[in-house]
């Protein structure tokens, strides 16, 4: 180990009893990233190591145990994984998930503008990483292509938390010295100009790398930094699609948008955009059931004209099914919302109230308060990953968790089918409103593999604040556990203590048989296809489900 600079570690040498160095990975003027052996935990691991002078010189001790904290508190496939802080002769490191492969920066330089589905395969990952960031309130402040690594399979890991600062601590662009916190190339204009930043300006930088991505080239070039900041402060970015023709429409909006210079023009959340990501990528529509504004369920019914007679007594034989589940009580709500927003007013009975808003209050126009009662809407889930091999599962989550609620006295829930209309990309409000909900129930589906993770939160919109937030992993095999698991926690988040009859009724479960409960939920998710390839895919999935739990 060199004396002049102690963060030199020759490759082959121990650092501290723990590590063994096996390579120097990177370097810049805070210090080192080496890669090594945990002999502890017999694993591979990254050591970033910083140079004793930088910390005196800087507030960086500070930023450097603000990134162990802060990265620690975001659970997500696409952040990279924190493990410790620590130190080794004076010298504070720490120990991080070892990533095989290279950073985003040198991928688009060895293969500038990538072809479209890289490129969103990595910006998906990116706003479901970033969407996960900020529902932690934590914004990175940093982003760039040097802290977004890549492994060997394309999976993106968000690196370098050291900038990061919770939004209620009221974050800006400089330190108390007036040095910028940031890189110039992708900061946003607030942060230009020193004004307080959100997870707004992590989606101006997710812009730039967008934009990076699809055209090999920068919106703003000047010959100093200073330029090209002042650039983005005064002028509008030239459109992707000018230096890149084959940039699809729809991803050069998506990217504009992202680099709107005021930021309430922007995006206001990662989740938008990964609608947006995924949304435009569906090659047609779907018909769908509409539903009054006033509440009355009106069912629109599709027959397209089928060549062969046979399909008729498919038809008949969907129709029949659903004749029969219309019998059981449960799936009556689920499919006709049989207490919906338009009803809920009129059931008698006030909900007890604890621990929510101010009494007969709401800061929402047009929404209730909670003291008028709960009027709970659940939104369906958003997928993240394959939504062709999620929606059944997200759907028959949603439909479960409507259904549960339903069964208690003291909360009204308006139907899925109501909720199925709402344009989740509009502000929270203005879904409330249209739902005439005041607590609305999100959710967002991921999966990598045969494993899921289901983010929930419940937002009491009367009051402007969320009350709950959790993440369940499991697999498809686990979605009863999960179902239970999200439910007890809710019902605990709405503050109510259920009967024992309502305990029971919320524990019955249509089948005891996973499979079967799987293919009817893949049979109801077929359903909404409209035609007879997606009727005749449902009467399939209904049979095998039948021949698995014949009840």
């Amino acid at each position: 180990m060199q004396m002049t600079d102690p963060t030199v570690i020759t490759p082959g040498s121990d650092f501290g009893p723990r590590y063994h160095i096996e390579a120097l990975l990177g370097q810049g003027g805070m210090g080192r990233v080496y890669k090594a052996h945990d002999k502890e935990l017999d694993r591979t691991v990254a050591i970033k190591v910083v140079r004793p002078g930088a910390m005196e010189e800087t507030d960086a001790l500070g930023r450097f145990k603000q990134e162990l904290v802060l990265a620690s508190k975001i659970s997500h496939k696409n952040i990279l994984r924190i493990h410790d802080l620590g130190e080794v002769h004076g010298m504070k490191f720490i120990t991080m998930a070892y990533v095989e492969g290279q950073d985003l920066y040198q991928i688009m330089k060895d293969n500038p503008r990538m072809p479209l589905e890289r490129v969103l395969k990595f910006a998906t990952q990116l706003a479901g990483a970033l969407a996960s960031a900020h529902t932690e309130n934590v914004v990175h402040r940093d982003l760039k292509p040097q802290n977004i690594l890549v492994d060997k399979s394309d999976q993106i890991y968000v690196s370098d938390f050291g900038l990061a600062k919770s939004f209620a601590e009221g974050a800006i662009g400089m330190t108390q010295t007036g040095a910028f916190l940031g890189t110039p190339r992708y900061m946003s204009p607030e942060q230009v100009e020193g004004k307080p930043t959100d997870g707004r300006s992590d989606l101006y930088a997710y812009g730039l790398i967008l934009y990076e991505m699809v055209t090999g080239d920068v919106p703003f070039t000047g010959d100093s930094a200073l330029k090209v900041m002042y650039q983005r402060i005064q002028e509008r970015p030239k459109n992707p699609r000018s230096i890149n023709p084959e940039v699809p429409n729809w991803l050069d909006r998506v990217i504009m948008r992202c680099l709107e210079k005021d930021p309430n023009d922007r995006y206001q959340n990662a989740y938008d955009i990964l609608a947006d990501l995924q949304g435009a990528q569906a090659t047609g529509s779907v018909s769908r059931s509409r539903i009054s504004s006033r509440g009355g369920a009106s069912i629109q019914i599709q027959i397209p004209q089928f060549a062969s007679r046979r399909w008729i007594w498919i038809v008949c034989g969907v129709v029949a099914l659903l004749v029969l589940a219309l019998a059981i009580p449960q799936v009556r709500h689920i499919v006709l919302g049989w207490r919906g927003q338009g009803n809920a007013a009129s059931v008698s009975g006030v909900p007890r109230l604890s621990s929510f808003g101010a009494k007969g209050t709401s800061i929402v126009p047009g929404v209730p308060p909670v003291s008028n009662g709960r009027f709970v809407a659940v939104l369906p889930l958003q997928i993240l990953g394959d939504s062709s091999q999620l929606d059944y599962v997200a759907k028959g989550v949603e439909e479960a968790l409507s259904t549960k609620l339903f069964q208690l006295k003291d909360v009204r829930v308006t139907s899925n089918e109501a909720t199925d209309q709402v344009d989740q990309k509009q502000p929270l409000p203005k879904i409330a409103r249209a739902l005439g909900a005041n607590l609305l129930v999100q959710g967002v589906l991921q999966a990598a593999g045969d494993k899921m993770r289901i983010t929930m939160n419940l937002e009491d919109i009367a009051d402007g604040k969320r009350l709950w937030s959790a993440e369940f992993d499991g697999v498809v095999g686990d979605l009863f556990t999960l179902e239970d698991q999200i439910y007890n926690q809710l019902v605990s988040a709405l503050d109510l203590n259920p009967t024992n009859d309502e305990l029971a009724a919320a524990a019955a479960r249509p089948t005891d048989n996973i499979g079967a409960y799987d293919l009817y939920l893949r049979g109801r998710n077929s359903l909404r296809g409209h035609d007879e390839k997606s009727y005749q895919s449902a009467l399939d999935f209904f049979d095998q489900a039948r021949k698995l739990d014949p009840k």
